[in-house]
């Protein structure tokens, strides 16, 4: 979706917005299947990862306009739902 988003409105944005959920557990009705300690450790991991999807998004951007056009990070979170999400 990125790339049809990036390649048709390049010429005319200013910036591109991102919401990013890093870490997901999402079971609708039932307990989340991980275990407290495992979704702590995943959350604390989320910055190298949300780091290395920004660089290959920048670096997408720039091969697709033809130049950086800067990123809005609007939402930042985790996406916990499920009845008891720390079970």
């Amino acid at each position: 979706w990125n790339t049809v988003v990036i390649d048709g409105v390049a010429g005319y944005a200013d910036f591109f917005i991102e919401h990013t959920y890093p870490v997901s557990c999402y079971y609708w009705g039932i307990p989340c299947p991980y275990p407290a300690d495992q979704l702590f450790e995943t959350i604390l991991s989320a910055p190298e990862q949300v780091d290395r999807h920004y660089g290959k998004l920048n670096d997408r951007i720039l091969t697709l306009a033809g130049s950086q056009i800067p990123l809005a990070i609007t939402e930042y979170n985790t996406l916990l739902l499920g009845t008891d999400p720390m079970m």
